[in-house]
């Protein structure tokens, strides 16, 4: 009896292990089955992928280099416009005879090819600015094919680029006639498209910069100022920026300071006007922020009051 017994056991214990073999049999198969079909999926979505990918390859280089281009200290492109703008007026401005010094051409003062340079200066500023415009629209427009910085976008839009193109004349022109100015100018039409006021005072800051450096070039040709007064007011303006712009930009940004907004239902133009005419006066301009106390708006205006220093000084540093 014990050996039969002990042979139904082990005739069952063998059968549920070939029935055990047999299940695990089949779920080894499942799992296969599972992973062939996962790897075939896999492959198909690389395939996919694949080409998703070469079709965006461009589009991704482009937008990189759109974004390396955006982010280096000095832009190549940029800084050739500028460059070449500034160099082709200074060759047109000493082709035209004056007191100080004679034409490289050879014109006379009193004729009338000398004062028609006053107009070829208008007229290759104007065609040089064209240049520009097409040249940055296009490249805005590669832009909105990669989706990159969509709301930055001044080119496309002709009376925003004509806009700013005017803020820039009306500093030109205030500067060169006033000698003052054209940073106030600037800034008040950055900020009156809520562009950071930061930005907008470094921009401004740049065209001073570069007006600065002109007509620096013109008394160094004409020789109207001795070096000595050359070397201490552009130490005395360095000084000016180190000790009063940081702390201005430090204090536009704790406040948020935004953009100015006319009081007494002024027109932004009729602002820009007054400004013209009275460079440094304040008094029809109001800073439209978070203002919670007097405290807080007698910062305001000693920011502004600082702000106002720095750029008319810097207009002024070589129109003495």
């Amino acid at each position: 009896m014990e050996c039969r017994s002990i042979s139904i056991i082990n005739i069952t214990t063998i059968y549920n292990i070939s029935n055990l073999t047999n299940i695990l049999k089949k779920d080894l198969n499942k799992i296969k089955e599972k992973i062939l079909y996962q790897l075939i999926k896999k492959q198909k979505l690389k395939e996919e992928m694949s080409i998703e990918t070469n079709f965006d390859e461009k589009q991704l280089n482009q937008y990189q280099q759109f974004y390396l281009n955006d982010h280096k200290k000095f832009q190549i492109k940029n800084l050739c416009f500028i460059l070449g703008s500034f160099f082709i007026n200074q060759t047109i401005i000493l082709m035209r005879s004056n007191k100080y010094n004679n034409s490289i051409i050879g014109l006379n003062k009193c004729t009338l090819e000398n004062n028609m340079i006053l107009f070829a200066i208008v007229g290759v500023n104007i065609a040089y600015s064209l240049i520009v415009y097409w040249n940055k629209r296009n490249e805005e427009y590669h832009k909105d094919i990669v989706q990159y910085r969509p709301n930055q976008r001044i080119f496309k839009q002709k009376k925003l680029f004509l806009f700013y193109y005017l803020g820039g004349f009306l500093a030109g022109f205030s500067t060169g006639f006033l000698g003052m100015s054209g940073g106030i100018i600037i800034v008040t039409f950055l900020l009156s498209q809520k562009i950071i006021a930061r930005e907008a005072a470094a921009t401004a800051a740049f065209g001073s910069f570069m007006i600065s450096i002109n007509s620096l070039f013109l008394f160094i040709l004409q020789k109207s100022i001795s070096d000595t007064q050359m070397i201490v007011f552009i130490i005395f303006g360095i000084l000016g920026v180190i000790i009063i712009t940081k702390p201005s930009y430090i204090l536009m940004n704790k406040f948020r300071i935004y953009h100015f907004n006319c009081r007494y239902n002024l027109s932004f133009y009729q602002c820009i006007f007054n400004f013209s005419l009275n460079c440094s006066q304040f008094n029809i301009v109001w800073i439209q922020c978070n203002v919670r106390s007097r405290s807080q708006l007698l910062k305001f205006v000693i920011i502004l009051l600082l702000l106002s220093y720095q750029f008319l000084y810097l207009n002024n540093l070589l129109f003495f």
